[in-house]
């Protein structure tokens, strides 16, 4: 006689792959923190695309998007920009930035794991959100102005 497997010994496996991944995401958060935080303020203003901030800050004072000065433009998509005034209110504030792209960033570790699962499977999943929290280009970028 095959014995029974009841509803908690079916779901173990899922809430272990749960656990894992919430860790590889909590992981991909601190990462992208701290990595941003090494590099400090000073090179997140000097070294990003700052009319990305100009754009913001002008949205957030009602001028619309706008560069200093100028009507209106279409220049770039206001999607960027938007997200910053939203964060930021226009103001110089980069802990905000950081840590909100830091966690869109997170994001992105997590629904890279839930796709690789859905085609391979867990291994493939937790696979790919190491992968995705650690890759160098996506720590140090996901917390770029830009």
């Amino acid at each position: 006689m095959v014995p029974m497997m009841s509803s908690s010994d079916m779901s173990a496996p899922a809430n272990e792959f749960y656990r894992k991944l919430l860790l590889i995401v909590f992981a991909a958060f601190a990462v992208r923190v701290a990595v941003r935080y090494y590099f400090d303020s000073e090179d997140f203003w000097a070294n990003s695309y700052s009319f990305f901030f100009e754009l913001a800050q002008n949205i957030a004072a009602g001028k619309g998007v706008a560069y200093a000065g100028s009507a209106p433009t279409s220049f770039r998509v206001p999607i960027y920009p938007i997200f910053l005034a939203i964060v930021t209110f226009g103001h110089k504030a980069f802990l905000p930035i950081v840590l909100s792209q830091s966690l869109i960033g997170a994001g992105t570790v997590f629904f890279a794991a839930l796709l690789a699962r859905e085609i391979f499977g867990n291994a493939a999943a937790i696979t790919a959100a190491i992968i995705t929290a650690l890759y160098p280009y996506y720590v140090v970028h996901d917390t770029a102005l830009q």
